[in-house]
This record gives structure tokens, sequence and C-alpha cells, in this order.
């Protein structure tokens, strides 16, 4: 039976949506609470939303915020979050980007947000988002999509995995191996309509013969949304499915970075982020750089050779974290929680302070401010020898920030490398203005986390 295909769920945001609709409940909460304020007059409001006296709270408190609750995790889909778990979350971002903003305004204005605001914003806030994402997480929940995978068991249960870890609200309702599906052919649409479903997720690596095709082209025709698992990947999990990465999906795109627009705005934005980052810096520097020589001695800078932009090799520039006697056993892989850090360096490693020095990289064109961490030429090699395709992440500029970086653990083996790149890879493909401003958000969050 025919029947329109059914648009993918409104309620299943993504976290820069979340974002932007937390900083607009937040600063809701927090206008509200500066109207209700007995401090503040009735007449610093005539004809105005904010009075200038008052735009630096009205304004950063609400980033503050919705940057808390980014740090907490919970602008990730909301579908099954129950409400006592939303209400946590949502009580230590709030109270956390209440704190941070509240020390930068004192070191900004040379005074203390008045405590009522704090409170009333405190309240209203918490019930805005708390109520905003238990809306949202119901109409996720009721707006399930139900998808069947056309492939081996295999391919399911790598599916549902992914879907855990994501939350996406899908629901596997069934499997279907490629000979069945063909042998089904034009009644395939009626058996997985009596499934429930209203996808197929297909996987078949060397392409449907005639009869699969024709079973997926009835199911098409039928109002069922069919999708190759590597879409599905990219869509849904925004990675790419190495396993079924083949060659002609490099050529298959145009980045972004291939547009003479997009390249030079990126390279204006590297320039400002790497003057900022310097001069910013530049009061702490000396402190930082004593304290580095007092503990053992050894050098304040690390320089090692990295591949860059098309495998060209470039000394990269960081603040030493690593005892002088690293890597006298030879070239390691560099771990989380490393024991060959110095005390003072795994501070500089948590809070990425190491990594100042590069913007002397981004500054000089060898790097930019995102794109995949540039590695060792001896590992390099390695890699490219056992994960197909690695080399070709060079064909962009490595980054002091990216995708992966954001989305992954600390690389410590070719496993996790071998993630890495599925999401360096996505970058590649799907890089744009807005996930650049996600990436930086991202990146703000895993500073504030301690990650790497």
């Amino acid at each position: 039976m025919d029947r329109e295909i059914k648009p993918r769920s409104l309620w299943h945001l993504g976290t820069f949506a979340y974002f932007v609709l937390d900083y607009a409940l937040a600063w809701v909460a927090v206008v509200g609470a500066l109207r209700l304020s007995p401090r503040v007059t009735t007449a610093v409001f005539d004809g105005v939303w904010l009075a200038p006296n008052l735009r630096f709270i009205g304004y950063g408190l609400p980033f503050g915020i919705a940057l808390g609750l980014q740090v907490t995790g919970l602008q990730r889909t909301q579908a099954g979050r129950g409400v006592p778990e939303t209400t946590t979350l949502a009580t230590a971002g709030i109270l956390g980007g209440m704190i941070a903003f509240s020390v930068v305004h004192a070191a900004v204005e040379f005074s203390l947000v008045g405590r009522f605001v704090l409170l009333l914003a405190f309240g209203l806030g918490l019930v805005l988002v708390v109520g905003s994402r238990t809306l949202l997480g119901k109409l996720a929940e009721s707006d399930r999509r139900r998808a069947i995978i056309i492939g081996p068991v295999a391919t399911a249960e790598t599916v549902h995995a992914a879907i855990r870890r994501i939350r996406l609200p899908l629901d596997i309702v069934g499997c279907i191996a490629p000979a069945d599906a063909a042998t089904a052919g034009a009644s395939l649409p009626a058996r997985c309509t009596e499934a429930g479903a209203d996808e197929l997720i297909v996987d078949l690596p060397e392409g449907p013969v005639p009869r699969e095709r024709a079973a997926l082209l009835a199911c098409s025709e039928a109002g069922l949304r069919v999708v190759d698992l590597g879409y599905f990947f990219e869509r849904d999990c925004e990675c790419v499915f190495l396993p079924r990465l083949t060659e002609p999906w490099f050529w298959d795109f145009e980045p972004a970075h291939a547009h003479p627009g997009f390249s030079a705005a990126k390279r204006i934005v590297d320039i400002v982020v790497g003057i900022a980052g310097l001069v910013l810096f530049l009061p702490a520097a000396p402190i930082v750089m004593l304290i580095i020589r007092l503990q053992d001695g050894g050098p304040i800078f690390y320089s090692q050779t990295r591949v860059g932009l098309r495998n060209r090799p470039f000394r990269i520039l960081k603040f030493r974290t690593m005892r002088r006697d690293a890597e006298v056993k030879g070239i390691q892989w560099a771990r989380e929680n490393d024991e060959r850090a110095t005390a003072f360096g795994r501070f500089l490693r948590k809070s990425r302070i190491d990594e100042v020095p590069q913007f002397w990289n981004i500054l000089r064109g060898e790097m930019s401010f995102i794109g995949p961490r540039p590695e060792r030429p001896e590992l390099a090699a390695q890699l490219e020898r056992e994960i197909p395709f690695y080399r070709l992440r060079h064909l962009i500029k490595p980054g002091l920030t990216g995708w992966a970086q954001v989305n992954c653990a600390y690389g410590a083996s070719v496993d996790d490398t071998r993630e890495k790149l599925s999401y360096d890879l996505h970058y590649l493909k799907y890089a744009s203005v807005a996930g650049e401003l996600h990436i930086v958000l991202r990146t703000v969050v895993a500073m504030v986390r301690g990650a790497r």
C-alpha cells in the first residue's frame, strides 16, 4: 500500500540547536529576573529591552548558562532521558554557568551580580530548561523512527550500538538478508510495513543485483525511506563508516575547503585567532615558562616534526609536558594520564595550555585552528599501512582542535585512530561555517572538562 514518506523527526535536535535553544531560554530567565528585581527600576527598561549598564549581564549570563548546560552533556538528544536525570544535569549546568559568569563579571566590571537576580534567574531557567527538555523528549519518543536492516546480522548489531551511543530516536525492528530481500521482490514493501518500519538501512557492499535493486525501488515507491548504510552514519552519527568506504567516495563531493570564499574566510579567522591567542596568553606565559624550567631544569618548549597539508612536514611547537627521558625507549603513543608527563605537565595537558604555542604554527599557515590533529611521520607511516585512506586526511590543514578531537577520547592506539579518522573524513566532506562554530563551542566544553 502506497503512503507518504515519513519525514525525519523535528524533535531530534542537534547539539548546536540545543545550545541556541538554551541561550534563548536563559535570556528569557535573566531578563525576567532583571525586570522583577526590586533594585532595578522600571525606568531603565523604558524603550529598550536592556539598559546599556545591564547588557553585559543580559547577554553574557545566558551564554554562561548555555555553556554550562553544554558541559553537563544536556545538549544531546533528549530521547530516553527521564525528568530526574534532566533536572540534575540542568541544575549543575545552570549553577556552573552562573558561577563562571559571576567570576568574569567581577573581574571585568568590578562588581557582583545581585543575589536576587541570580536566584530568580536560576529558578526561571531551571523551569524553562527542564520543561522544554521534558516536552522535547516526549515528542521525540512519540515520533521515533522504525527501521529494518537489509544486510547481515553484524550490520544490525553495529547500527544498534551506534543508536545507543548517541541516543538516536530510532528502533531496529528487523533484519533481512539481501538474498531474502531479492526473493521477496515486490512483496518486500508489504513485509516491511507489517513490521511497522518506515525506513530501510541498506548494507550491500558490492552494490545491489538487479533483483535486489527492483525490491528496493518497490519499497521507495511504496513510501518507505531507503538509505545506504554509509549515508546513515554520515547523516545520523556524523561520522564515516570506514568498513564500507571506497575510493569513489572521495570524488563524489566538493569539500567546502575547495571553495575560495570558505578558504579565505577560514584563513582570516586563523590569523585573528592566532594573534588573539598569543596576545591573551602573554601575561601568563612567563609564569608557565618559569614553572616548566624549575620542575626539572629541562627545555621550556618542545618541537617535533608533524605531517601537514598534502603530507608536507613541518615543526610543531608546544610547551614541554613530558620528562626529559620520555622517549629513551623510542617513539611511543601519547596516552591519557601518560605516566611520562610531569606533575605540571599533566595540568598543562588537561587544560590544553601546552598547545598555546601552536598559535604560532597557525599564524605561519602550517596549521589551522580547526582540522585533523597532525601526527608524527613515523606513526603516520604505520597508520597508513594499517588504516585504509588514512593519508587522505592530509587533504586539509591539520588543526589545533577538530571534529574528531571533540567526539573521541585520547587516541592511543590504531583502533582509536581509526575511530578518529571516521570523524576527520566527515569534517572533510561536511565542513561549514555553522560546523566550525559548533566545533569551537565543543572545544570550550572540552577545555572546561579537562578532556583532550
